[in-house]
């Protein structure tokens, strides 16, 4: 069996679900030793779509497993399709949890219309919404969990992952530095820890800006001006039949906002402060100014920020 073991893997449709840990897989375990392998673990390809963890209390319980290939039941039946309907009704996911699964089902780039996709790739695109409805939970809570998968450290993703911290949560948590996250997702009670610091001032302003929109909601819609959005503003119009002055107007205009905008930048830059967000914090005063060119105003704030190599001491001033 042990050979066997060696030759399968798990099939990326089966590894969207987290696998169970702790007391869920020593109970499994100990049902498969008193009572066998009860349903035969499903493969695809010569990889397991369906029974990781029955595989893996076999392999522990010493039962030797059995297998059968997974066959399409109607024409247009998907293997995502297959493992989602056998695990979302077998297992009690919770909410967040299957934000993190529609997130990472969802492999359909952001902006990209799913009829503009290739045939080729059409059979295996899943746009966020698509995941979304397939998982039963709102297009907003997987764009969450896309932004802890992308920036959250593997701990924070396992807490996660687990059903221990609400992805909600876990997504507040991503202004902090990493070192910060990591302490927070290997506390003894991480669920406790999350939301006593996700509860804090210098978190829940940090995550409200203007009127009301998250950094989230912000990055988004900076992110669309360039590609979607600009392209309804200003290229549809300019498609259409203009004069020569009149392209010129448009033109110009565009210009004067991408220097606002460059503007702007600048404003969000300056004053060049420590970017350690607790810097000095300690004691209410603002946050030290650094050196031209430094990101940290002293080797302390880089090192609690987790980036020690990213101070450097300054150059001695000219006697």
């Amino acid at each position: 069996m042990e050979e066997r073991q060696a030759e399968l893997g798990f099939h990326p449709a089966a590894d969207l679900l987290p696998l169970l840990e702790g007391p869920e897989s020593d109970a499994l375990v100990a049902d498969v030793r008193a009572h066998g392998l009860r349903e035969p673990i499903v493969l695809l390809d010569g990889a397991i779509l369906d029974g990781r963890n029955r595989y893996r209390a076999c392999r522990a319980a010493g039962i030797e497993p059995r297998f059968e290939q997974w066959i399409p039941r109607h024409e247009g039946d998907r293997p995502l399709a297959f493992v989602l309907s056998r695990n979302l009704v077998r297992r009690h996911l919770s909410e967040s949890q299957r934000a993190m699964v529609a997130a990472r089902a969802a492999n359909l780039a952001p902006g990209i219309r799913g009829d503009y996709v290739t045939a080729a790739l059409k059979e295996a695109a899943v746009s966020q919404s698509e995941a979304a409805t397939k998982l039963k939970v709102s297009r907003s809570l997987v764009q969450r969990a896309t932004k802890v998968l992308k920036k959250g450290p593997p701990e924070l993703v396992e807490k996660v992952d687990r059903g221990l911290i609400p992805v909600s949560t876990a997504s507040n948590l991503l202004v902090l530095p990493q070192a910060e996250q990591v302490r927070i997702a290997s506390a003894e009670n991480p669920l406790r820890a999350a939301r006593e610091m996700a509860e804090e001032p210098r978190v829940n302003n940090a995550t409200k800006l203007g009127t009301g929109w998250s950094l989230e909601h912000l990055l988004t819609e900076c992110e669309k001006i360039p590609t979607t959005e600009m392209k309804g503003w200003v290229l549809s119009p300019a498609e259409r039949a203009m004069s020569y002055e009149q392209r010129d107007q448009l033109v110009t205009a565009v210009r004067g906002a991408v220097s606002r905008l460059a503007e702007l930048a600048d404003q969000i830059e300056a004053p060049n402060v420590c970017a350690y967000t607790y810097c000095h914090m300690g004691w209410g005063s603002k946050r030290q100014k650094c050196v031209p060119g430094q990101k940290y105003c002293s080797q302390v704030c880089a090192e609690r920020a987790g980036e020690r190599s990213a101070w450097r001491r300054p150059a001695p001033a000219p006697t």
